[in-house]
């Protein structure tokens, strides 16, 4: 029986478009040729989010995540306690990662490590939700995207508000789980 396949992640620079699918990976699709090449599988179901910055694409997998190197066709590969669903780029090197009913990850990219994430404040739920998207508004607000609701992120003050169906006022949005949204 074959399992329905998920893109958790597709990005294109015109000629060229990289796909991250749920048991496939992550593929380049030629689009003058019609030919796709797998890039990097880890074996298993599981592959998630992807994010493009300058000359990299970083692709989740269950365990870890990956770089890869758009103008070298180089893989770095980083195993973690978690696998990671969403990535927001932060400062000096640090991604936000979203993990599978784990919470939120800092990754030093530098360093090859993760920590822990601290800055839940009262929005202590986070920690043990699922993370699908993270990514920030055009006015540069971070929101993450969960199984227990839509969150504010600041990197100074942490999780600042939560919006979900049990959120009273400015606070309710008519639902429970946010996989993603697109700032308009």
């Amino acid at each position: 029986q074959k399992r329905n396949q998920s893109c958790r992640g597709i990005w294109s620079d015109g000629h060229k478009v990289y796909i991250n699918m749920d048991e496939f990976g992550l593929m380049q699709y030629v689009m003058t040729t019609g030919h796709a090449t797998p890039i990097f599988r880890n074996g298993l179901w599981g592959h998630f989010g992807l994010m493009h910055e300058n000359n990299f694409l970083y692709s989740g997998f269950q365990g870890g995540i990956i770089r890869y190197d758009l103008q070298n066709a180089k893989i770095t590969k980083w195993e973690f306690p978690r696998s990671s669903l969403s990535f927001y780029r932060l400062p000096d090197h640090m991604l936000l990662c979203g993990t599978q009913d784990y919470g939120l990850l800092l990754f030093d990219e530098n360093q090859g490590v993760t920590k822990e994430f601290q800055q839940y404040n009262e929005f202590t739920q986070l920690a043990t939700s699922e993370i699908d998207f993270i990514g920030a508004d055009r006015k540069g607000n971070i929101w993450i995207c969960s199984s227990t609701g839509f969150y504010a992120y600041s990197p100074a003050n942490g999780i600042t508000a939560q919006y979900n169906k049990n959120g009273k006022g400015e606070f309710f949005l008519p639902a429970e789980y946010f996989r993603h949204f697109q700032a308009d």
